[in-house]
This record gives C-alpha cells, structure tokens and sequence, in this order.
C-alpha cells in the first residue's frame, strides 16, 4: 500500500504522469495518471504507506 500525495503531479516523471493530449489531432482531455513497471518500482519507495506513517509519527 502507499499514501501519494497528490502534489506529486506538479513534477511529473516515469512514475506520476501528465498527459496534456495537446498536440495537433489529439482530442482527450487532459488527464493524470501512475504508470507502475518493474522498471521504475523503486520510485514508489518513498511512498510506502509504512514509511510515510512513520515519517509522519517522527515529525511529532
């Protein structure tokens, strides 16, 4: 499980995705999304819904 805040949109990268569709002939909206492959897992660590909890209990 993991806890993303959604903030992690304003930088996308190969994990959080923006997809804008404005180029000539694409007609979608705009939409954001997760793209999750073995090959970029690891990005999601910081996100792990142990690891933020913790995080959050530290702050304290």
């Amino acid at each position: 499980m993991f806890i993303i805040p959604s903030g992690v949109w304003e930088k996308p990268n190969e994990v959080f995705v923006d997809r804008n569709y404005d180029k000539p002939g694409q007609k979608s909206a705009p939409e954001y999304g997760i793209n999750i492959t073995l090959k970029n897992y690891d990005i999601l660590d910081i996100f792990r819904f142990q690891e933020v909890i913790r995080e959050f209990t530290e702050k304290k």
